[in-house]
């Protein structure tokens, strides 16, 4: 194949995996990568009130480093994620937690584009460096709370839901069933939220259930709601569909309260 040919080639291939789509708030585009979940790497084209316009990503993936315990503002890692972001002039903006450009006066050109998801793609290398991460109890105490006031049902840890071959490929941290109601077994999922990803599993198991037909009652205790960008539409996504949440941070005592006495309504 001539260096033509190839070039050819190449520049299909690459622009049939391009994705665009329209939603509300402007522009969504993806390219051939994606994430260590699976989902696209994307970047949103978004049109301000004042006419200028912004490329940014969905504002979780900066939540779910500091989620997982990395600590962005060391030395090296700011320095690597700057560089980064360098690569097509964008920052780091704390306020909403994404990467974004500064305004841009007329809509972005394809190379800005390329750059900005190419940005994307270099900064998620961050998340595969060794983590200096402060191990995090969350789960081993939540799961303990939850089983002692839920003692009088069968509970299993890091399980599928019981006798639901179709649901097998779909853990949940915490599965509650009991056999009480007209004999039938009932269970509830429960995710221990501390990152995204997670909450997007319960969505993926919820969604799996009821395209089967299943009632299957899942909730999410999140960890801290402040790792979580509540602004994603992802997690908003997860949060309207699941049938219930509560927040462990300052409030332990009532946010497991709150997931024993919805599991105790689902099942008995």
């Amino acid at each position: 194949m001539n260096p033509q040919d190839l070039k050819k080639s190449l520049c299909k291939t690459f622009c049939d995996d391009i994705a665009i789509r329209e939603v509300e708030s402007g522009i969504v585009v993806s390219a051939r990568y994606s994430d260590e979940v699976g989902d696209p790497i994307e970047c949103y084209i978004e049109k301000t009130e004042l006419g200028t316009w912004t490329i940014s990503d969905d504002g979780q993936f900066i939540p779910d480093l500091i989620g997982k315990g990395l600590d962005i503002t060391t030395k090296s890692r700011a320095e690597f994620l700057s560089r980064a972001m360098k690569i097509s002039n964008a920052h780091y903006d704390a306020e909403y937690f994404t990467i974004c450009t500064d305004e841009l006066t007329s809509f972005p050109s394809p190379g800005q584009i390329i750059d900005f998801l190419t940005t994307l793609l270099r900064a998620r290398d961050v998340s595969f460096w060794t983590k200096e991460r402060i191990r995090s109890t969350f789960k081993e105490d939540a799961f303990l709370a939850i089983s002692a006031a839920l003692s009088n049902f069968t509970i299993s840890r890091n399980s599928p839901v019981p006798n639901v071959a179709s649901l097998r490929d779909f853990p949940a941290d915490i599965v509650v069933s009991s056999d009480c109601r007209d004999g039938i077994e009932l269970s509830v999922a429960i995710f221990l939220v501390q990152e995204s990803s997670s909450i997007t599993e319960a969505l993926t198991l919820w969604l799996a259930a009821a395209a089967e037909g299943i009632e299957l009652p899942t909730f999410a205790l999140i960890e801290n709601a402040a790792r979580i960008n509540m602004n994603s539409t992802k997690v908003q996504r997860a949060i309207n569909r699941i049938d219930t949440f509560a927040i462990w941070d300052d409030d332990k005592k009532t946010a497991v309260e709150k997931i024993v006495k919805n599991v105790r309504k689902e099942l008995t």
